[in-house]
């Protein structure tokens, strides 16, 4: 289970790798002081109900992190990030069942799209026959004015 949590002024992302650890055996998969966020997006794709299909991403200077949107301790963490950024982080995807992204904070960004979604086009009869039964292919990437931001700000791993 992940799960996501707010200590001092870091946020934390745990994991572990046996479903049945205690809570505090959880092992952190990444951490990051909430100063150093620059960014907050989400993110779905078509990938449910049997995958993982809602995100969040955490855009730092040194790095982009991201967690599962389904982390135990989701709204505890959101009521901290909402003071902290003093506005209320506001989710929309949670019944989206198609690729779709966009920015929550911050607030001159709000709403923007965080990718950019670009259908692939069939090039051989197996994708042709993909597309026929599954719809399109979709590659992504972070839209351009997101980017801009991002390299504005110093972020790395945009």
């Amino acid at each position: 289970m992940i799960g996501l949590e707010v200590c001092d002024s870091k946020l934390y992302c745990y994991g572990d790798k046996h479903e049945k650890k205690l809570l505090l055996e959880r092992e952190p998969i990444w951490s990051v002081e909430i100063r150093d966020i620059v960014l907050v997006a989400e993110n779905t794709t078509d990938e449910g109900p049997y995958c993982d299909d809602y995100f969040l991403i955490f855009a730092t200077k040194s790095c982009i992190y991201r967690s599962t949107f389904y982390a135990e301790g989701l709204d505890a963490v959101f009521e901290t990030l909402d003071e902290r950024f003093s506005m209320p982080l506001r989710l929309q995807f949670s019944s989206s069942t198609h690729w779709a992204s966009r920015v929550i904070w911050p607030a001159h960004l709000e709403g923007s799209d965080y990718f950019q979604f670009t259908e692939v086009k069939p090039n051989n009869i197996v994708s042709t026959m993909h597309k026929a039964l599954l719809g399109p292919q979709l590659e992504y990437r972070v839209a351009e004015p997101i980017r801009k931001f991002l390299n504005e700000a110093g972020c790395m791993g945009n």
